[in-house]
């Protein structure tokens, strides 16, 4: 399977969904690939990049692996994203 490398938060699809592109900024940050994200994350490569592209909702538990990925607060990973009421 090969997966897009390095994108730059200004090169992916135009889209809506904050937490695609905050998690796009964050790996482009730290200069990993969709693959080493996943690894890092301990997600498929597939699913971690139907979540960048925004045709998956994560669960809590992937949103987790993602943040201990990037080292990042749950702030920088969910900037501008709105909640949704059940």
């Amino acid at each position: 399977m090969h997966l897009v490398g390095v994108a730059k938060p200004s090169s992916i699809i135009r889209t809506k969904n904050p937490l695609a592109f905050n998690i796009v900024r964050l790996r482009s940050s730290r200069n990993l690939t969709q693959e080493q994200a996943a690894e890092k994350a301990n997600l498929t490569p597939r699913y971690y990049q139907s979540i960048e592209y925004g045709e998956k909702t994560p669960s809590l538990n992937s949103l987790a692996g993602i943040r201990e990925a990037f080292r990042c607060s749950w702030d920088d990973l969910l900037k501008g994203v709105k909640s949704k009421r059940l």
